[in-house]
């Protein structure tokens, strides 16, 4: 009996962990989808609510992002000016 509710309360955890995975995954990848389409919104940020692979996978976004927008901002201010 104890066995078998160790066996649940691993179950339960690894259920949980990977779920917590899977939506943090799935945010990025909308999120890159979405500037790949070009109909991405550069202000937006990708919210960074851990440490590990995926939360630096996601400053590494955040980062690249602000790139995009200050080239894209650079851009649209040189055609400005002609």
């Amino acid at each position: 009996l104890i066995g078998l509710a160790v066996v649940a309360a691993v179950g339960a955890s690894g259920w949980y962990l990977s779920r917590d995975i899977a939506r943090s995954a799935a945010v990025l990848s909308k999120r890159v989808n979405e500037m790949a389409s070009g109909a991405g919104d550069l202000t937006a940020r990708v919210a960074i609510d851990s440490k590990d692979e995926l939360g630096r996978l996601a400053e590494g976004i955040n980062a690249m992002i602000a790139k995009l927008h200050a080239v894209v901002s650079k851009v649209r201010g040189s055609g400005k000016a002609r």
